[in-house]
């Protein structure tokens, strides 16, 4: 992976102090306005495509963009994003999957839950996920459910199903 972000120039600087501050606050950053609007539309004509014939339920399952040709790598080839990812994991990281999931209407939610149980404690991460929003997040399509500062909590736990959790009053 070194070689990759020195190609594209990634360094410490790539990535502005408030993400950086985000990530180390919150445990997550935005990078709004990710991939423009053809691009996008041409990665969900491909994802449709590949979607053809195939059996899903609730919520739409596509694994393995990574091997599907350059189409997608404007998901992950950011500057940006990989300067974020190296400010999490170091530059000796690599890139494992990349997955398409999306929910249909009136499915696809998902309960609160860790992407790595095996914790390594504060500021020593072992996985970063990344969520490029295809589509807008809104009231109507759901969005994430994330808990800000979750990641410096040695001890938290999800609460258990779709129940809220309970935030520590300041």
């Amino acid at each position: 992976m070194r070689e990759v972000l020195d190609e594209l120039g990634v360094s410490p600087e790539a990535l502005v102090q408030q993400h950086g501050a985000d990530l180390d606050e919150l445990g997550y950053c935005r990078f709004d306005e990710f991939i423009d609007a053809r691009v996008t539309g041409e990665m969900i004509g491909a994802i449709t495509r590949l979607l053809e014939g195939s059996r899903q339920g609730g919520t739409l399952h596509l694994k393995g963009l990574l091997d599907q040709g350059s189409l997608f790598d404007p998901l992950w080839l950011r500057p940006a994003l990989l300067a974020a990812v190296t400010h999490l994991l170091g530059p000796d990281f690599q890139i494992r999957e990349m997955h398409y999931r999306a929910g249909k209407p009136g499915h696809g939610s998902q309960a609160l839950h860790m992407d790595a149980s095996d914790r390594a404690g504060p500021g020593q991460w072992r996985v970063c996920t990344a969520i490029v929003a295809l589509t807008d997040f809104t009231s109507a399509n759901g969005a994430t459910r994330v808990v800000p500062g979750s990641h410096l909590d040695q001890n938290f736990k999800p609460p258990h199903g779709h129940r809220p959790h309970r935030t520590k009053s300041c």
